[in-house]
Parts: structure tokens; sequence; C-alpha cells
């Protein structure tokens, strides 16, 4: 039995001998793909579970993990694809945190759920049904169009909405996705013959650094953080073809992308409203089903269909600006700071190629900034280095927002760099 709106066989048929997935020089056609899947369906693990059970899949980028998720959907399953290089005990945590059965509200419709998390770090299940997700990727081909001949390098993880939606992108214009490589890596790049990718900035400041010559290259989605100016500038003068993007798991990708210099773009039937409080609300055919918690689901939006994203923006001329996190937000001295503005202003000195911010208790202020750095070509941060940064900070922030601690920015662990680690480890160094 097969899910509501499940593709995969469609495609296959009308796109049969197209390239899907190129993997280590082979090539695997639609049918191909579609014959592997339907063949997982007879082994004998394929029958254990019952109809709509919940699974937790560990996945990687590799073809076995691709045909495995899509198994799970095509049997009618909820998949929940986690990293496979996930601990044991964690695994089994967010086991407990997920239903073994699905429920009838959840029902026909929920096909995929992925965990994301807010500041605390605790675990929530976003559930996806095929026409939340195929409304999406449907929508982003309308906007950048993939094109017979086309390939995309999968660079970001199957357990992240980013690189499901490039391998959905993919299925729905029957072009070709490559498993393989680092996307930062210029000769994989252009040996492959990619002429489509996602990076978060990291990646592009590493693949930048290797002086890149990418004339085959159409499109590079730019997102997962704050983005600099200056970043988005230096690609584009590079010859990257950047599209800065804001998304989230909950909306299935993409919501506004920067398809060029001057023209930001809300993708598909997406809406965008601000609360009073100037937080962002989005509407949206794939906006997903709602989260999964204590075995219900919390539909998370209002009457009207408005889901509050938890970021903080501006619109200004017609171009939305993300402003950061509503709960990084912190109180010092009465005033509100929020943490993404300093970093901005720290991205644009010459010495820092990456800073994070957060709080730390403070006697007189209540909480105080903390800066988390990463310079260009160095790894100390000394006092010589935090009292020209702070100097050259002054200029360009009041002095309340400037911080008052600085410290090495860890190597980040995934693809995002998670801030409670980082406000623990910051705690250490002022209260030893």
């Amino acid at each position: 039995m097969a899910v509501s709106g499940y593709p995969l066989a469609n495609i296959a048929a009308s796109a049969a001998n197209s390239p899907f997935i190129m993997v280590e020089g082979r090539i695997a056609s639609f049918s191909e793909f579609h014959a592997h899947v339907e063949a997982m369906l007879c082994l004998p693990s394929a029958k254990i579970l019952p109809a709509k059970s919940v699974v937790l899949l560990p996945v990687e980028k590799s073809l076995q993990s691709l045909l495995a998720f899509f198994a799970v959907m095509r049997a009618g399953n909820l998949v929940v694809p986690v990293d496979k290089n996930t601990p044991l005990t964690r695994l089994a945590y967010l086991q407990k945190s997920v239903q073994n059965t699905l429920t009838t509200e959840m029902g026909e419709h929920a096909c995929l759920g992925v965990f994301t998390s807010g500041s605390t770090g605790e675990p929530k299940l976003a559930l996806h049904s095929w026409q939340t997700l195929l409304a999406n990727a449907t929508a982003a081909n309308t906007l950048i169009p993939l094109q017979p001949g086309d390939r995309t390098l999968l660079s970001l993880p199957l357990y992240h909405i980013g690189g499901i939606a490039q391998v959905l992108r993919t299925l729905v214009s029957a072009t070709t996705l490559v498993i393989g490589g680092r996307v930062e890596y210029v000769d994989v790049l252009a040996s492959l013959r990619i002429t489509h990718t996602s990076m978060v900035p990291t990646q592009l400041q590493r693949l930048l650094a290797l002086k890149p010559k990418l004339p085959l290259l159409k499109s590079v989605l730019l997102g997962g953080g704050p983005i600099s100016e200056e970043l988005i500038t230096e690609a584009r003068k590079n010859g990257i073809p950047v599209m800065p993007t804001y998304g989230m798991t909950e909306t299935a990708s993409q919501v506004l992308t920067e398809i060029s210099e001057n023209q930001q773009v809300c993708v598909g039937d997406s809406e965008l409203k601000l609360t009073d409080t100037g937080e962002l609300c989005i509407r949206s055919a794939s906006l997903f089903l709602g989260y999964w918690q204590n075995a219900q689901l919390l539909t998370a939006r209002d009457t009207e269909g408005w889901f509050k994203t938890g970021d903080k923006a501006e619109c200004q001329s017609g171009k939305w600006r993300i402003c950061g996190r509503v709960d990084n937000q912190f109180v010092s001295g009465g005033k509100n700071i929020q943490p993404e503005e300093i970093e901005r202003h720290l991205k644009t000195l010459p010495t820092i190629q990456q800073a994070v911010v957060v709080p730390v208790p403070d006697k007189k202020y209540g909480h105080v900034a903390f800066a988390f750095v990463q310079r260009f070509g160095a790894l100390n941060i000394d006092s010589d280095f935090q009292h020209n940064t702070i100097m050259a900070l002054k200029k360009l922030l009041p002095g309340y927002l400037v911080p008052r601690h600085f410290a090495q920015l860890p190597e980040p662990q995934g693809m995002k760099i998670k801030r409670q680690p980082l406000i623990q480890r910051a705690i250490k160094v002022v209260s030893p």
C-alpha cells in the first residue's frame, strides 16, 4: 500500500530511461531505481512492521539510504530519517519521543517526520505529507527550473529538510541527483558537471578560498543561517550564482529566495506577515501538518492558517530581512539584545570570518554579550585582538551591544551551530 501522493511510480513510468541517481560513476534510471524500491518491499525485514508504523531510519548520503527512505514511504509508513552516526543512547531517546503506530488523525496524510529543535535543543517531530513536500519542490522548480541534462549534487544530509528537498526537486523535474564528493571542492563540482546544488555559508567560504572557475553552475542555494552581504558579493564576483534563501523544516525548505541581486521572491503561494512584535508568520501550501508531541498532532498555526516561525524579521522596500531568533534575544541592563545583530557587525570586520554571540550572567547588567569568533588565518584570541575588535565595534554599535568577552569559536558539529553548548562553555570561561 502506498501513501497518497507517492510520486515515484508515475515519474518512473513517464521518464523511465532518464538518469536519476549517479553515484561513483554509475547511473540508475528512474525505472531502475523504482524497481529496486519495489524489490526492497519483498524482503523479509520489510514485512515485519505493521502498516502505518513510524520508522526511525539511520541514513547517510548513499544510494542504499535513499532506496530505504523511499521504500519505507512506499509501504505506507512514516519515515523519520536520522544521522547514521547518532549514538545508540540518542537513538533510543528519539525513539521514545515518537509513537510507534500512526493514529487516524495523522492517518492517510503523513509520510515524513523530521526532527527539529529550538534553542532548548529538545527535539520536535515536524510532520509532512506528500502534498506539502511536492508543493515546495514544484514551486522551487518553477522559480529555478531544472532542465534535462542538469545535475544536482546532494550536498546536504538526508536527515535534514534541505537534503530531502534536493532529492524531491530532482525527482519532480526528472533530472539527475549526484551522490558523492564534497560541495566545497572545485574538482568535485567541475568533474561531475554539477549545475545545481545547495550550500551553507561555511561551505561557500571554503569553496571561494580555492578561487573556483565553474562555468556550468547555474544555481547555488545558500541558506542554513545568517549570511553576510560581503560573502554574497564575493561569491557573485567570482561567478558563483548564489541565491540566498530563507526556509525551515516546517515549510519543506524554501520560503524566500533571492534569485538575483535585486530580486527576492516568495516561493510558490507562500504568504508572509509580521506580528506586532516583529515575529514572522507564514501561510503556504508547503506548510507542515504539525508537530507530533505526546501522541497527538499539534498543528502549530492559528485559525487562519498562519504559523509563527520564531524568527524576527523586517520588510523594507519590499525586501525581507531576517533579524534573528525570538528565543535568542536576551536582556542586558534593561535593553533587549538580538545577538544576530552583533554577529552581523562582527563579520564585517576584516579580521573575523565567523561569529556567534551568546549571553552570560553579569551581576551589574543581568546578562552581557560573549562573542565566539573565528579569525581569518589565526586561532589565538589574545588581548590585542580583543582590544582592537572592541574599539572597531564601538564605531559601529552602541556600547551596550559590544561584547565584553571573546573566545575561539569551536568547529561546529553538524550543519548549524548550536547555541546552548556555547552558552555553557561561555559561562565556564567567565565563572571558572
